[in-house]
């Protein structure tokens, strides 16, 4: 039973999304920005599918601020699910700037999503599918103060490394793995790396590490193993 629960919560984790209640719903719907509202049910077997294809998305567009992607629990929140014809699950629905009417996503996948988000908010992503997390500095503080964190100094669009490749390492050991933008960040990456080249260095605490290995996830998780430790 146990091990089922974690697994379920595992399934509806979604790490670059707001949570959705009753309390906050209007501070996120029909406010100045545009929001993308993902209405799911933790016992939904479609919503555990799609799962994946939101927080595929909505890290696509992390670290941008000028929208709001948020979930709703709807078996916890019945009343607002039912308020903006959510409960149906998996629904995820566009709110265009102060409306409260929301417009239904119909498909999906990862690029349908992308489409929609698109169209609607007249917003391209961040980056693109099966890259890295990117996060602002002020991000990475705060993961650091819980989890050491494997920051990856490459540009959004023009990758310097095999992106895909590093995602292998995610979930594999208790490190946060985040991209930041050397060209956008000039300070933190002369603060990391010791040049504007990008890198990769491991944190923890006040401690770095620079990375300098092959960008495969069995060196990445070798040096983990070893270097984690150490710190």
């Amino acid at each position: 039973m146990f091990l089922l629960f974690s697994q379920l919560t595992k399934q509806f984790t979604h790490p670059f999304s707001e949570v959705l209640t009753k309390e906050n719903m209007y501070t996120i719907i029909g406010q100045k920005k545009p929001a993308i509202i993902h209405f799911y049910a933790p016992d939904c077997p479609h919503c555990a599918e799609f799962s994946p294809v939101w927080n595929e998305v909505t890290r696509m567009y992390n670290p941008f601020t000028n929208i709001t992607f948020a979930t709703v629990n709807c078996d916890r929140y019945k009343s607002v699910c039912t308020a903006f014809d959510g409960s149906s699950t998996p629904t995820t629905q566009f709110f265009a700037p102060h409306s409260k009417m929301g417009q239904r996503f119909g498909g999906k996948d990862v690029v349908g999503l992308t489409k929609f988000v698109k169209n609607n908010a007249n917003m391209l992503p961040y980056t693109s599918p099966n890259h890295l997390a990117y996060a602002k500095p002020n991000e990475v503080e705060k993961i650091l103060k819980e989890n050491p964190v494997f920051l990856v100094f490459d540009t959004h669009r023009n990758c310097h490394y095999n992106q895909t490749e590093i995602r292998l390492v995610e979930e594999k050991r208790d490190v946060d793995i985040r991209a930041i933008d050397p060209v956008e960040n000039p300070k933190e990456v002369k603060k990391y790396c010791g040049s504007t080249e990008p890198c990769m260095v491991l944190l923890q605490g006040n401690n770095k590490i620079k990375y300098e290995g092959p960008a495969t996830s069995a060196d990445i998780l070798a040096f983990f193993d070893e270097k984690v430790e150490e710190l």
